[in-house]
């Protein structure tokens, strides 16, 4: 019997699709499925996140060189050669739409790298009682170097040395690596080196995770293994190499953004700064350490290319553009902050030798030995002589056998005491 009500089933007959089936509702199901593989996804990362951390940091063998861990980079009882060229640079990584690639990947050094049976950069094993430990970050440490300067100690100078040196290691490290490996072997001297840019600035602030230290180190290591040398950045905006008008002539100038912000900060705020107010008390508490076990403290100023090629010129035009992409740090808050703006060259002229001062200030309140190669790095730029690699921050064979020269005499003549 016929009836003029019509159910909701009837509005479709069986022989037209479904449109709420077919379309919209899959459409809805799979849109569900997405963002459920979405979430699974996220929360597997932020899972991965957290167990990569800990594995990172009790294995830091797997860690990229210049990530700032708590434990030796290296594997123990490594030896191996390598070669060091001028695009294998760190600056040249760390700011390479700055830096004009070389026009010839010329070599630098030939490194002959050694680690003892701890990770450190000692030839293994480590004897039984030393004269020296050093307690440094990577200028001591000597990865880039042909010479680096602890090995002409022990070589040239008959120095037994135990260099517990490693990238980025601040003072909790430095304390951590003495206590553990440096103080059983009744070290006469030990020598704490100091970079201010690195060692003062941040101080106290709570380090990053590995894990988020590693990301940018690991993709150069792949870029680096994929496109360079043969491929060089495209950029119209290259600051360096700067050509500067140098005591001993003119000079092509590779700097380092993080060093050059910090020459613009004046002595005074550098003393008034709670980052070297806490620096300063760790400093003096790890000294206090070191002499209650009878051992005589040296500290080791680190000449950057800042801190002497800045004051061989008269000619600052050209660190303008240099200036303009450095950054600034001013005080704020009882701290120093950083700042896009550049510190201006002004600035750069004036404080170029504050935070060598500072550090002369505190050596010489505290009665300590300091070795400040600064003035013969310079003597060796008047003599024609680069006591830089040309790309890399770091010092080259000529810089390296200037500090142990200097490390030297300040150990055999007996001026510390």
């Amino acid at each position: 019997m016929e009836s003029g009500y019509t159910s909701g089933c009837d509005l479709v007959s069986p022989a037209e699709p479904n449109i709420i089936d077919s379309g919209f509702y899959k459409m809805i199901v799979r849109l569900r499925k997405m963002t459920l593989a979405a979430v699974h996804i996220a929360l597997g990362l932020v899972l991965g996140i957290l167990l990569l951390e800990p594995v990172l940091r009790s294995n830091t063998t797997l860690l990229p060189r210049g990530i700032a861990a708590p434990l030796p980079v290296d594997p123990p009882l490594t030896d191996r050669e390598y070669e060091v060229r001028y695009a294998d640079a760190d600056i040249f990584f760390w700011e390479a739409s700055l830096i004009r690639p070389p026009e010839e990947n010329l070599l630098e050094a030939r490194v002959h790298w050694r680690t003892d049976e701890f990770g450190f950069p000692n030839p293994a094993p480590v004897p039984a009682e030393v004269d020296l430990v050093i307690l440094g970050r990577s200028y001591s440490m000597g990865a880039q170097a042909e010479e680096p300067w602890p090995d002409v100690l022990r070589g040239r100078y008959g120095i037994r040395v135990l260099n517990l040196s490693q990238t980025g290691s601040g003072l909790r490290e430095k304390r951590d690596f003495f206590l553990r490996f440096g103080l059983p072997r009744n070290p006469r001297y030990v020598i704490i080196e100091i970079l201010p840019p690195f060692d003062i600035l941040n101080y106290g602030v709570a380090e990053p995770w590995v894990v988020r230290r590693a990301v940018i180190p690991f993709a150069q290591n792949i870029l680096r293994r994929l496109f360079l040398p043969e491929v060089k950045p495209d950029s119209s905006d290259f600051v360096y190499p700067l050509r500067l008008e140098l005591a001993g002539g003119s000079r092509d100038c590779v700097f380092y953004s993080g060093y050059l912000s910090a020459l613009g900060i004046s002595m005074e705020d550098w003393s008034r700064s709670s980052e070297w107010a806490n620096f300063r008390a760790d400093l003096a508490g790890l000294v206090s350490l070191f002499q209650a076990e009878g051992i005589i403290p040296i500290v080791l100023f680190i000449p950057t290319k800042e801190t002497v090629y800045i004051p061989l010129t008269n000619n600052f035009s050209p660190l303008e553009s240099a200036s303009a992409v450095a950054g600034s740090w001013i005080p704020a808050g009882g701290g120093l902050v950083q700042r896009a703006a550049g510190p201006g060259v002004d600035a750069i002229r004036a404080n170029a030798a504050a935070g060598q001062g500072l550090i002369r200030e505190f050596a010489s309140l505290q009665s300590l030995c300091l070795v400040d190669p600064t003035a013969s790095f310079a003597q060796a730029l008047r003599n024609g002589s680069d006591p830089f690699m040309r790309y890399d921050t770091h010092w080259s064979t000529i810089g390296h056998a200037i500090v142990a020269r200097e490390v030297a005499a300040a150990v055999e003549s007996g001026a510390c005491r």
